[in-house]
């Protein structure tokens, strides 16, 4: 990388800055730009700055592919992602062509990290692990819950998986599943036949996969229809973010359960940290993307400085190959919630169950962190 090998370290950064999923990523580049003004502040990366360098992807493919070809152009050693649609795919079309070339994500899903490994990685755990456990913990507190339907969004491809595992959570649990509702997530205005077609299955418990407004309204919704005790309803990591918040606000999810990658009171000074300056910056309890964003940075610089890459551009293809590298399998990472070690280029970081309480999340237990599927193996092609 020309540039860095005398001004810094530039990583091309592709985000929805607008489109769809702009509200959802505002709170992950804010979380990222804190955790690299921090890194930058302490010396930066091998005695350099580090920088983003953004480029919106508007969550489409065919603007994603435009933005992507700017800045490869300019013979990166890695990139990151901060989108988790369309956008990532658009991106990664390009890295694949590049001999070494890996992007780190925030989480564009496991079905998306599947299809481009081993040149993908992202820093949360598979979605299969995440919605299996949160279940089986839910209703292993909640034993007179029976019937369990399961509400997901349809669009986005992982939001179907998650869908699939939740209902296998409810049933390995020994409970009935009712059924499942899959709804569009983006286009649909009104939700009430999504929350009547569940409540026609008679269940009495709901589990929850999606993007926070979506499951909001549902909730409040079947809060509307009758639904008097929010334990009953189990709200999966991916609606964790302000939205939900910001629509319950004054008690109204009090007592709903979710399952999460985060809580306040995780002791890491640097958690208690970001946590605090998002609160003050947002007036909302940091959620999914914070815990996404903030990391980036510090990953970044970890694999610089252990890898020892020099950013020569007579080197580019051997240094990008060993971030790759280092990248795809670690032992165990410093995240700021907690340590955990990287498979498959997926950081398999655990999952907590809390409950929420004066709208924001109080810790109840650590999920059992699961393996990672022999089926997702396989479809990864990595079962020989």
């Amino acid at each position: 990388m020309v540039k860095n090998s005398v001004e810094g370290w530039v990583i091309p950064t592709f985000a929805a800055l607008t489109g769809p999923y702009a509200g959802v990523l505002k709170e992950i580049r804010w979380a990222a730009d804190e955790g690299l003004k921090e890194v930058n502040a302490a010396g930066g990366v091998a005695g350099r700055p580090m920088r983003f360098e953004y480029y919106d992807s508007a969550s489409d493919a065919a603007k994603a592919h435009t933005v992507g070809v700017k800045g490869l152009a300019k013979n990166p050693l890695i990139v990151l992602s901060l989108d988790i649609s369309g956008g990532y795919s658009g991106v990664m079309d390009l890295v694949v062509e590049e001999e070494g070339l890996f992007c780190i994500s925030v989480g564009p899903g496991s079905t998306a990290i599947r299809d481009y490994a081993p040149r993908a990685g992202q820093l949360m755990n598979t979605i299969e692990n995440i919605c299996y456990g949160g279940v089986r913990e839910w209703l292993e507190l909640n034993p007179d819950i029976e019937r369990v339907v399961i509400l997901h969004g349809s669009v986005f491809p992982d939001y179907v998986v998650a869908g699939e595992y939740m209902a296998r959570a409810v049933q390995d649990a020994g409970r009935t599943l009712v059924g499942k509702v899959p709804y569009d997530e983006f286009t649909t205005v009104d939700f009430s036949p999504v929350a009547l077609a569940a409540l026609e299955m008679n269940p009495d418990g709901f589990g929850f996969q999606s993007l926070g407004s979506p499951v909001a309204q549902i909730m409040i919704e079947l809060q509307r229809s009758g639904v008097t005790e929010n334990r009953r309803f189990l709200i999966g990591l991916c609606a964790d973010y302000p939205e939900w918040y910001d629509m319950g606000q004054g008690g109204v999810f009090d007592g709903s359960y979710m399952s999460t990658h985060s809580y306040p009171d995780q002791p890491d000074p640097r958690w208690q940290s970001i946590y605090q300056r998002w609160e003050e910056y947002s007036g909302l309890p940091a959620t999914l993307g914070v815990y996404l964003g903030y990391d980036v940075a510090s990953y970044f610089k970890h694999a610089i400085e252990e890898t020892g890459i020099t950013g020569d551009p007579a080197k580019l293809t051997e240094e990008r190959q060993l971030l790759a590298d280092w990248c795809y399998t670690r032992d165990s990472f410093p995240f700021a919630m907690e340590a955990a070690p990287v498979k498959y280029g997926m950081a398999m970081r655990p999952n907590y169950l809390c409950v929420i309480e004066n709208d924001n999340k109080v810790f109840v237990e650590k999920i059992p962190l699961e393996e990672i599927p022999e089926e997702v193996l396989e479809r990864f092609g990595l079962l020989k």
